[in-house]
């Protein structure tokens, strides 16, 4: 059996795991009227299958805060989804909102997922 095939193996059976709806909100930076700039989002018209996961860690850790604050939440996603820092995530079953604040995916070409750190809004 090839590499490939299992990583295909391994990509098809976390699809099958990722149980959970959202919406990625894309972030934007536009002028406002006095000269600055401020976010607006736009929310895609399709729902992501993904997997909202709480991360648990009964050893203490140094966690690093992104300029979004700090991460609460794992998000996983389908391998490619494209996703941004800055970017809301909308809950599908209970309406709650999210900001990703760092993607957190391990750069390989064997991967089978990816992942969104994020914190509640």
């Amino acid at each position: 059996m090839s590499i490939e095939s299992v990583v295909a193996s391994g990509r098809r059976l976390v699809a099958t795991t990722l149980l959970d709806r959202a919406r990625i909100q894309d972030r934007s930076l536009v002028k406002d009227s006095t000269g600055g700039r401020k976010e607006t989002f736009t929310e895609r018209p399709k729902n992501v299958a993904c997997r909202f996961v709480t991360p648990k860690d009964d050893d203490p850790v140094l966690k690093l805060d992104s300029m979004f604050g700090p991460t609460t939440m794992i998000l996983l996603l389908p391998l490619g989804t494209v996703f941004k820092e800055g970017d809301r995530v909308r809950n599908m079953f209970d309406q709650s909102m999210y900001q990703i604040t760092r993607d957190v995916t391990v750069p390989s070409e064997l991967g089978v997922i990816m992942r969104a750190g994020l914190r509640e809004l």
